[in-house]
């Protein structure tokens, strides 16, 4: 009020706000994040990725039984096969000695320690060491498949299906191979309707979004069907003289028709494809 005496500590304004309580089973301290982590032991199936230490990556592509598996010379089956062409696209030879140097050692039960740029001291000092560990690893065991002189560092392995010989020579390796993170559980997407672009109406891109696979004219091409874009997500429009088929998102229907003045249309300024049959 006017005139009054104030002293420190003194309230001058106060406000009131009623407040609703909410019922809740945690503590004001917990309220900040809730979160429950568990473990799922996932075995490797088709399609997860795997890599070694030398940049030498790819996908499962298929799974055999251990019968079926190529076997060694003294009947031990492989665990993985590796696809030849991965060396020489990525250029990383260093896999090749490590895993021919292992074999050796995992024989003679020795270590090895290698310097880098060991070509100074020698020309071609990396292949020699490694094909003279074979021939004594070959020399002291009972394994005379580990070096073979018509094709130093392969060996010979049988086919578990037919149990014929392969045409080539392969390179037997302890190699380690990494399980790594991208597992085709993760990565598998379906779409069958959704959410659409407000200016092309097509289906949104991108599995975040719950999008779809982009379906474009050089596509529709390859499946060479002629008079119908059959694998284009297509919605019907009824006119007088021909029947359009415009692209939209996420329906699946194909035009086929026999009538020989049947053509496809492209119209890549609008970016539509337009397939045209005459009545």
């Amino acid at each position: 009020m006017l005139g009054s005496w104030v002293e420190t500590g003194d309230i001058l304004v106060g406000k009131l706000t009623p407040q609703t309580a909410k019922e809740s089973s945690y503590a004001p301290e917990d309220r900040l994040l809730q979160a429950i982590l568990g473990i799922q032991k996932r075995e490797i199936k088709v399609g997860d990725k795997v890599a070694g230490r030398h940049g030498n990556k790819g996908i499962i592509s298929k799974i055999l039984p251990r019968q079926d598996m190529p076997y060694l010379q003294d009947g031990r089956p492989v665990d993985m096969v590796f696809n030849p062409l991965g060396v020489p696209s990525r250029m990383n030879v260093g896999q090749i000695f490590e895993c021919s140097l292992r074999l050796a050692r995992g024989l003679l039960n020795r270590h090895y320690r290698i310097a880098h740029f060991d070509e100074r001291y020698e020309q071609e000092a990396s292949r020699k060491l490694v094909f003279s560990e074979l021939y004594e690893a070959s020399k002291q065991t009972v394994n005379p498949w580990v070096f073979e002189p018509e094709y130093p560092g392969k060996s010979r392995i049988f086919d578990g299906r037919t149990g014929g010989p392969f045409e080539q020579p392969v390179i037997i390796r302890k190699h380690y191979i990494l399980k790594l993170i991208h597992q085709v559980d993760d990565k598998i997407h379906g779409r069958s309707s959704g959410h659409y672009a407000l200016v092309t109406q097509q289906s949104l891109r991108g599995r975040s979004k719950q999008g779809g696979e982009q379906s474009s004219f050089l596509f529709s091409l390859s499946h060479g069907f002629g008079c119908s874009i059959a694998s284009c997500c297509v919605k019907w429009y009824q006119s007088h003289s021909c029947v359009p088929m415009a692209v939209t998102g996420d329906k699946q229907v194909a035009a086929i028709t026999n009538h020989a003045s049947g053509r496809v249309v492209s119209r890549p300024r609008r970016q539509l494809m337009v397939a045209e049959i005459l009545l």
